[in-house]
């Protein structure tokens, strides 16, 4: 049997691995058998932005976009490698949105019907110019 196990914190995944193995453990000694749990791979750490990162980044997208169009979201469960950056210096992930239902691009991206607003691309690399430009700023500050 394999499977993806995933978790907002380093310490819960920990735990789920260990709840896992005792379940798996568990449930074979019960049948008189044994099982092996392995976790093959990279376990992926959480993806946790700066709080100051994401204080510039809401501020450079409100700028650039007006307040209502930046928002924070709830965490979600994928896997990222950025989270390795962000174990070694403040950053902060910004998802820009490229929904736009009346064009068709209402797929999650994983969708195989999946497409983008692309239009909202020269945004993208507005923000991604100005979070740049005032990260550089706040550094010779």
């Amino acid at each position: 049997m394999q499977g993806t196990i995933r978790s907002l914190t380093t310490a819960g995944l920990a735990f789920l691995q260990d709840r896992v193995r005792a379940i798996a453990e568990g449930t074979a000694a019960a049948h008189r058998c044994t099982a092996e749990v392995t976790f093959p791979g990279e376990d992926y750490p959480p993806t946790v932005n700066d709080a100051e990162s994401w204080a510039l980044a809401r501020q450079v997208g409100a700028g650039l976009l007006g307040a209502d169009a930046v928002r924070e979201m709830t965490p979600i469960m994928g896997g990222e490698d950025f989270s390795y950056v962000l174990e070694r210096v403040p950053g902060c992930f910004v998802m820009l949105g490229v929904g736009k239902p009346e064009i068709g691009a209402d797929k999650g991206l994983h969708h195989p019907q999946f497409i983008a607003d692309e239009a909202a691309l020269p945004i993208g690399a507005a923000l991604h110019a100005a979070f740049a430009l005032r990260s550089l700023e706040a550094l010779r500050a």
